[in-house]
């Protein structure tokens, strides 16, 4: 019995870590997020509607080194998350 629940705990988890990982992509999917990404997908260029959608700031240092702040960094890092 003791090697039975065994199995079935370890069957459990791994059916619990698809429902979390199906949760999740739903959650992406059905997001803001990737409604301005379908809005946007055709595009060829940055344009100022776009930059509002997804730039959340761009900061510029001392040394003209420039990071962008997206609005969206937890989906997107999700998503590469998946990729790789």
């Amino acid at each position: 019995m003791t090697k039975q629940i065994g199995v079935l705990d370890k069957c459990i988890a791994e059916i619990e870590e698809k429902i979390n990982r199906h949760n999740e992509d739903n959650f992406i999917c059905n997001s803001e997020y990737a409604g301005l990404v379908g809005k946007f997908k055709g595009e060829t260029a940055l344009s100022a509607d776009m930059a509002d959608a997804f730039i959340e700031k761009v900061l510029v240092d001392n040394n003209h080194n420039i990071e962008v702040i997206f609005k969206f960094q937890n989906e997107i890092n999700k998503l590469n998350k998946r990729i790789v």
